[in-house]
């Protein structure tokens, strides 16, 4: 009864938090880490509801999430969650070490694929930014030989393509992920990866000539 009182609290907060109410998310998940403390999905929900939160609460984040990987370190996505705090706090050797550990765990998920690529084109490491990024692509296209793509392929190969600076093969895969209607988050969430690399001065040019396909999607 405890264990289905748990889920279904932690069920209940997920609700909260994607409606935005993000206290009375936290109220709930604390009931449900009174019956059970150690439970590391409720402690890393608690971390992402923080991270939701916004900037003064990322110490808690981080905290909550750490703990959560103490209890399970295969968890990837969390890695990959823990990576993106990292990350939007301008800590990009530590978010490459949680997004190369996601991958290690999930070596075909092209999200943390996409990641290590990223942030190694932010740090200056350009030879390993292109290895990884020719790994993306090779990922994308054996998912499309094998009829697996979805939307989120076709973005991440149009992002690999940019930065190997293919411009063609960018405006083709981001027009092809846009033909399946994707929600517009998903692409919000390029054009912001892309403005990311544009001002780490990685990719720039590539970037900047394919950001209108996505952009129009926006409007």
């Amino acid at each position: 009864r405890d264990i289905k009182s748990v889920r279904l609290l932690e069920q209940l907060a997920i609700s909260l938090r994607d409606a935005s109410y993000f206290d009375e998310a936290l109220q709930t998940l604390d009931r449900a880490l009174k019956i059970d403390p150690n439970d590391p999905e409720l402690l890393r929900e608690v971390g992402f509801v923080y991270r939701k939160k916004g900037q003064p609460y990322y110490s808690q984040a981080e905290s909550y999430m750490e703990r959560a990987l103490q209890l399970n370190d295969h968890d990837s996505e969390l890695h990959g969650m823990l990576g993106g705090l990292f990350r939007r706090r301008g800590e990009y050797e530590r978010a490459l070490t949680q997004y190369k550990r996601a991958h290690e765990i999930q070596p075909d998920d092209l999200y943390p694929l996409v990641t290590v690529a990223a942030m190694c084109g932010a740090l200056g490491k350009i030879g390993e930014a292109t290895e990884w990024y020719q790994k993306l692509q090779a990922t994308c296209e054996k998912f499309i030989g094998q009829q697996r793509a979805d939307h989120w392929t076709y973005l991440c190969l149009g992002e690999a393509t940019v930065a190997l600076g293919d411009q063609e093969a960018a405006s083709a895969a981001y027009r092809k992920a846009i033909e399946a209607k994707p929600p517009v988050e998903h692409i919000r969430s390029e054009v912001e990866q892309l403005e990311f690399l544009v001002e780490e001065s990685f990719a720039t040019e590539s970037a900047r000539s394919v950001l209108p396909i996505l952009r129009e999607y926006l409007v």
